[in-house]
């Protein structure tokens, strides 16, 4: 496994084709973070396609312009799917919020805890 740690994420290579992207307590996520993450899923993935399981701890938040981002096309042509963990039923419906008018083109699914987004990205296993 690899992992690269920052102020506001770990990210870890868990297996081949999948990352873990935890994003830390209290942070606020800028579009300079996302195209820096970008980066290191790029080179993580060697330029593949990848499943990506995104948890989101307490007080985590994100800047309109890093929202838009997230949505970017070359971003969804590195991602088969997301599932992204959030605890809190109020982030939930949040984020379910944001999907409404920042639409990537991959998969992407809101889930309350790992086990449940890991085996929805199993199914796109081939």
């Amino acid at each position: 496994m690899e992992t690269i740690e920052n102020i506001k994420f770990i990210i870890t290579l868990v297996s081949e084709g999948l990352i873990r992207v935890e994003i830390k307590n209290d942070v606020l996520i800028e579009k300079e973070d996302l195209i820096d993450n970008h980066k290191i899923f790029t080179k993580m993935l060697k330029g593949k396609q990848g499943l990506f399981l995104i948890v989101f701890r307490r007080g985590a938040n994100a800047t309109d312009d890093a929202k838009s981002e997230y949505a970017n096309l070359e971003r969804s042509k590195l991602k088969i799917a997301d599932a992204i963990v959030v605890e809190s039923t109020l982030l939930r419906i949040g984020a379910q919020f944001v999907f409404k008018f920042f639409k990537p083109e991959h998969q992407k699914k809101i889930f309350s805890n790992e086990q449940e987004g890991l085996k929805w990205l199993a199914t796109f296993k081939s």
